[in-house]
């Protein structure tokens, strides 16, 4: 979107859309998948995220949030809201238990004050009605955050996905623990170059012991992605060390 003349185009398109559960889909998927893990869902993008990363891009967004005034960008945000909601009401009552917001924040896009202005609200919303159909949710965030991680906490989500510490990431593992501590459960965690072949293991591995220990409530993985160049023997060296550390407890 370019103009607020393209805005009511998208609006009409998102409500129309219609969204249905393919049950033969899901039964599909958990057949597959068995013991090895969970079938779960991402769900579109929140309204602000959604301008920046899908339809109008970051500088076009912040020059009419700015510019030319949030009032010009309230009915669109109201009809991606729309759009959202008719995925929460489905999946609120499907068989799928845990859920994640999807979003990739960071903070460098997403500044506290737009954050708690616009996301904060929204996350909170809908963290609550999952909750009370028996759900668990997580966020993706991927990116800079450490100055977001006490308005995560407050988001009401159960978890949070690939927090990037340092060296890739701009927290260290100690600020997610003094803000999360055991309240809520981190995914991933390991910065991905630390699985380059350039990089000693034994700096892997002091990673994974000292992240281990700082953050009681951990589905330890790789923040975000194994990147193409990587020595996947890695990925089996830290199941081992895991399985290591868990005989010792």
């Amino acid at each position: 979107m370019k103009t607020v003349d393209d805005f009511k185009a998208l609006s009409y398109l998102l409500d129309s859309a219609e969204v249905r559960f393919n049950q033969a889909v899901y039964r599909e998927l958990e057949k597959n998948v068995k013991d090895q893990g969970i079938v779960s869902f991402f769900f579109p993008h929140s309204p602000l995220q959604a301008l920046i990363l899908d339809y109008m891009g970051f500088t076009r967004t912040m020059r009419f949030l700015y510019i030319e005034g949030y009032d010009r960008l309230e009915d669109i945000m109201n009809a991606i809201e729309r759009y959202n909601d008719k995925f929460f009401e489905l999946m609120g009552n499907s068989p799928i238990e845990i859920f994640n917001l999807g979003e990739n924040i960071d903070v460098r896009l997403t500044s506290p004050r737009l954050f708690e202005k616009f996301c904060l609200p929204i996350y909170q919303k809908r963290c609550e009605y999952l909750h009370k159909r028996g759900k668990y949710v997580h966020i993706h965030v991927d990116g800079y955050a450490k100055p977001l991680l006490p308005l995560l906490r407050r988001s009401g989500v159960d978890g949070v996905e690939a927090l990037t510490p340092e060296p890739v990431g701009d927290m260290a593992v100690e600020d997610i623990a003094r803000e999360f501590k055991d309240e809520i459960v981190v995914l991933d965690g390991i910065p991905f170059l630390l699985f380059l072949p350039d990089v000693p293991f034994e700096t892997l591995e002091r990673f994974v012991r000292k992240i281990v220990k700082a953050i009681p409530r951990l589905i330890l993985g790789i923040s975000d992605e194994l990147p193409p160049p990587a020595d996947i023997e890695r990925v089996r060296m830290v199941s081992q060390l895991l399985d290591e550390l868990a005989a010792k407890k």
